[in-house]
Order: C-alpha cells, then structure tokens, then sequence
C-alpha cells in the first residue's frame, strides 16, 4: 500500500505526476479546525493535495525551497509541515520515479535529501524505504553519489543550497542510510561505499594492506577479481576523507564549518560500529590517521568557554573520543569474531613485538633500548616517546614507513603548523601517532566492568543528553545544522555481546 502521512489524516484522492499515470494515493488534508491556512497548506493544496490531482512544475520545487526552506533559515517548523502535507510522497519522489535522471534539477534531489533528513529526525524513515523499494533507490542514491563529488571538486552550491549546508544534508542522508543496512535497497546501494576497493586509497608503500593480506590470504584474491568489476562509488569515502581533513584546518572558526565536521565524525562512528562497515573502513581510517589529525586541530584544544564555538568543540571531543573507542575496538574486522581478553592483548603485544624488531633490524644502535625494553613498558606514551627521540628526522620517517605510518600529508595543510613545505608530517606529529598506534588501551570487558547497572543522577543530568539541541539554536540562521548525540545508538546491528552492553 502506498505510505500514509505522518499526520495520520490521510484521504483519498486522484493524483497525476508528470508520466501522465494517474494512481490512487492516500492525501492529507492542509488545516484543521477552520484555523486560517498558511502560505504552505496553500501552495500544498495547490500542487498536490487538490481535487485536481498532482500540479508539478520544477518551479514550484524551487520555490519552494526558496522561500519556505532556505528562506526560513531551515527552519525545522517548515520541514515537519512539509512532511505532514507528504510533500515527498505525493510530489518529490512520485515525480522522481516517473522522471529520467538527466532531467530531475539538483534541488530536486536535495530537497528528496531534506525531507528524508527530517523523516529520520522524526524517527519514520522506515516508511520511506518502503516506498523506495526497488531500483529506484539506487539510481537516487547513485545521483547523490555523483552530486556529493561535483561538490567536493567545484565547491560549489547545489542550487540555492549553499556548499556548506549541503555537505551537512549529504552527511545526514548517509547516517541515516547506513543506519538502515537491513533493508535490501539500501544495503545494496550503500555497501560499494564501504568495500575493499578502499583499500587502493591507502599509503603506497602499503604495509598496512600487505599485513592484512598475509593475514587472511583470501582477500588478496577478492581484491584482484573486484578491480575487473570495480564501482566508482568506492571512492566517495576517502573524497570526503580528504575534505574533512581541509574543513579541519580551514583557519577559521566557523560555527557552521565545526557542526558539518562534528556530523561527520558521527558518520565515521556509525560507519565503524557496524562489522558490514567496519570491515574495510577502519584500516582506511587508520591510514589516513583521522583520530591524530582531529586531536591537532584547533577544535579539538579548545577551551569550553568560547562560546559559542566552545560548546560544540566540546561534542566535537566527546564525538572523536567516541571514534577513538571504535577504531581500536577488540575484534577482527575481517572475519567479525570477538576477540577475549587475552586475544586483545595478544594482537597489542605482537604489534608492539614487530616494531622492536624492525627498529632492531633498521636501527641497532639508536634503537638498541627500545628493541631490549618490556613490551608493557612502551605502552607508556612518554616511554616510547623518549626511546623515539634518539631517531633524527629521516630516521624516524624510515621507521614510521616500516611499520605502516604515513608521513606525507594527504592535503598541503603547511598553515595548520603540522606540515612542511615540502608536504611531509612534522616531527612532533609522527611521534604522536607512534604513541596512539602503539599505546595500552583498556579492553571492552574491563570498560564493561566500570559500568554501573544502575543510572546515576550524574548521568541521568548530565549535559550531553539535556542540552541536545542547544549548538542548533546557537548556528548561523544560513547554514543547516543537525543535532550530534554523543552516546552511543543501539541499531539492529552491533559489533559484539561486549559491544552491546557497554551500549
């Protein structure tokens, strides 16, 4: 059956998109009550909601947006009008569907992309997927995929949504998309995103990749048989990698530019608390060292009382702090299976064991301690550092690309202070991510172990949950900014029985 309105005030009524097909769809009435219409309910009645049937024009779908969504500042009172009227159902996607693609305008697609933002706000986004059911999905999310490149590449707005928003709306949908693997149309559309092919972005000296392949030797083989049939959505991931990374060293301290990269770690740990995602995600994160160059931005020091700003920094740590947990998680991504207590400690010192083995076999002499020292001692970030400190620069650059560190900055950031002219990381910088690499981490149990069974009035107060949406009311009026939670999500989908407890 077709979606009904969220409104539950559904009627029926003759429609008629721009293929010409009539259909027979469930129609909301505009107001209730005799109360005076605004100019919304209008212009509903008008295109969609009238005894005429379906009025489409891309017209309207401009101005629409132009006066009632990017003239309203986004204002979400528009959005969820909108979405009680079924302006997706009766009048974005009916004429979508019935459309070829070389003809649906960008402000078609984004304002598809807002109102499924704000279905999942409203927690319906399982109706929409039932009405996407199909192929359709796919070509809409392919159309996106393709809009999302075009943006990184000019930097330019997507009709009269202005670059930033727009990157913000993108970074939504996919949350929302990720969130939803279990439905065919979008695991099917979404999974090319996060497949091996990843992993040809990765450093090229490619230690990382060889480790893995000696590993479970099978990969090698799937990775040779998926270049024949490769997809060109695999290279979204690492596009918008690399974009987050400029935004993060942009120089300014843009409220609008920090909510869009505190969003997008918030897909980053959606997409690594899933093993469907996580599988070939988190060795790319790994090389692109996300969690260190969060940890040297400007944001991430930043004190809490530079308001504005300060209250969003500070979920911008909570969020980052979050990944950080994620990334190292206890359990083989590759194959799924939870690893116990004495695996994760295993996998840590044997880690440990093959950098002193190549600083013995690289560097006998400067190295000499560090090769000789308890694996428990350089867990230590200041012990490590101090043996580090014997290498000059090029030493130290060697060793890092031995073990599978990256040295070259993926974007000439030389005004963030962490690169040099000549593109390579600084010297404290390599040293900081030889310690997060290398560092003791807690295992999941213990994390578990620490957690009360019962909620604390610390907790049950605390200002992460209470104060939700209060950097939303604080964001520029022209750029859209969705709410960040810094707790964990219980999905359909978990990592392991670990996982989800200390969910």
């Amino acid at each position: 059956m077709p979606p009904k309105s969220s409104s539950g005030r559904g009627g029926r009524g003759r429609g008629r998109g721009r293929g010409g097909k009539a259909s027979q769809q469930p129609r909301a009435t505009a107001s209730a009550n005799g109360a005076e219409m605004d100019d919304i309910e209008i212009l509903a009645n008008k295109l969609w909601l009238g005894d005429k049937g379906v009025n489409w024009s891309d017209e309207s779908v401009v101005d629409i947006m132009r006066t009632h969504i990017v003239g309203k500042q986004y204002a979400r009172s528009s959005l969820q009008t909108l979405e009680r009227l079924q302006y997706f159902e009766l009048y974005l996607w009916a004429n979508y569907i019935s459309t070829d693609d070389t003809l649906v305008s960008d402000t078609h697609i984004m304002s598809i992309l807002l109102m499924a933002n704000e279905k999942y706000q409203q927690g319906v986004i399982s109706s929409m997927w039932t009405a996407m059911e199909g192929l359709a999905f796919g070509r809409l999310f392919d159309r996106v995929v393709r809009m999302t490149t075009s943006i990184l590449s000019t930097q330019m707005a997507v009709g009269l949504v202005d670059v930033l928003s727009a990157r913000s709306v993108v970074a939504q949908f996919l949350i929302a998309c990720f969130g939803s693997l279990e439905t065919e149309c979008v695991r099917t559309a979404c999974m090319p995103l996060a497949s091996l092919a990843l992993w040809e972005h990765i450093d090229d000296t490619r230690v990382l990749v060889e480790a893995e392949f000696e590993r479970m030797p099978q990969l090698r083989k799937f990775a040779k048989h998926l270049k024949k049939k490769r997809s060109a959505n695999g290279d979204l991931l690492p596009a918008l990698l690399r974009d987050f990374i400029a935004m993060l060293f942009a120089g300014d301290n843009s409220l609008g530019r920090l909510a869009y990269c505190t969003k997008f770690v918030e897909l980053l740990v959606d997409l690594e608390s899933q093993l469907a995602t996580r599988r070939y995600v988190n060795l790319l994160l790994v090389d692109y060292q996300v969690l260190d160059l969060c940890q040297v931005s400007e944001w991430y020091r930043m004190g809490n009382d530079a308001e504005p700003v300060g209250r969003l920094a500070k979920r911008f740590r909570d969020m980052v702090g979050m990944l950080r947990g994620r990334v190292y998680f206890q359990v083989n991504d590759v194959s799924g299976l939870a690893m116990t207590e004495a695996e994760a400690k295993d996998r840590h010192y044997q880690r440990v064991a093959e950098l002193q083995i190549t600083a013995f076999k690289e560097f006998p002499r400067e190295l000499e301690a560090l090769a000789l020292a308890s694996v428990a001692s350089l867990g230590d970030s200041a012990v490590l550092t101090e043996h580090l400190e014997a290498l000059d620069d090029m030493g130290l650059r060697k060793l890092a690309a031995l073990v599978g560190i990256r040295t070259r900055s993926l974007l000439p950031l030389t005004a963030s202070g962490i690169v040099q002219e000549d593109g390579l990381y600084g010297r404290e910088f390599v040293l900081g991510a030889f310690v997060e690499r290398y560092r003791v981490r807690p295992t999941v149990a213990d994390q578990v172990r620490e957690i009360s069974p019962y909620p604390s009035e610390s907790l049950l107060f605390s200002k992460i949950i209470t104060e939700t949406d209060q950097f939303s009311k604080q964001q520029s009026s022209e750029i859209i900014s969705y709410p960040v939670l810094a707790v964990p999500k219980l999905n359909l989908q978990f990592l392991t029985l670990h996982d989800y407890l200390a969910r």
